[in-house]
């Protein structure tokens, strides 16, 4: 079966947006070129930079993306990303919170592209909602056996914050970045 390899996220400053999420993903390109700019995420997954030819990106275009970093579901590992961005001076769309599927943020890049963080989603992980569900009915004490104690940092480039340009941020579901599978 074939999956998508590719996600490409389009700028108007290809060496402003490289230097960006070179910094704040702490990841090396595989290549710069004038135009596109690769970094490999995961063996033969690539997220990459475009200035698409000169054209520019039309901010009054809604979004249709949202980059996504999941990070593993214990109490302070949003947060912890959280204080580690904000002292690189990104930008803040969405103050850390609490919603349905746990804490998150959003900041921008340098041309307003989403970035949003949140738990690792249990439909990636071994038993997924189910497992979640049988959690909830183990009795104190009762052994977990259809999950792991601790969860690897995965990812998706799909998201569940609102991408819109013109409005604020909320409501992240599943989102992640960095490395697809561990």
């Amino acid at each position: 079966m074939t999956a998508p390899n590719l996600f490409i996220v389009y700028v108007t400053d290809i060496e402003r947006a490289t230097n960006f999420y070179r910094d704040l993903f702490e990841i090396e390109p595989v290549m710069i070129t004038p135009r596109y700019v690769p970094f490999e995420v995961a063996p033969g997954v690539i997220f990459a930079l475009s200035d698409r030819g000169g054209e520019q990106v039309d901010p009054k275009t809604p979004r249709s993306f949202v980059v996504g970093l999941m990070v593993p579901r214990r109490e302070a590992a949003v947060d912890d990303v959280y204080a580690a961005w904000t002292a690189k001076g990104v930008t803040v769309a969405e103050e850390p919170h609490d919603e349905i599927f746990g804490r998150t943020f959003a900041i921008t890049d340098p041309d307003g592209n989403p970035i949003c963080v949140t738990p690792v989603d249990l439909a990636v992980l071994p038993g997924g909602r189910q497992a979640e569900r049988n959690a909830a009915q183990r009795a104190p004490g009762q052994e977990q056996r259809d999950a792991p104690s601790s969860l690897p940092a995965s990812s998706a480039l799909t998201g569940g914050c609102r991408p819109d340009a013109g409005r604020p941020l909320s409501g992240a579901l599943y989102p992640r970045l960095r490395l697809f599978l561990p």
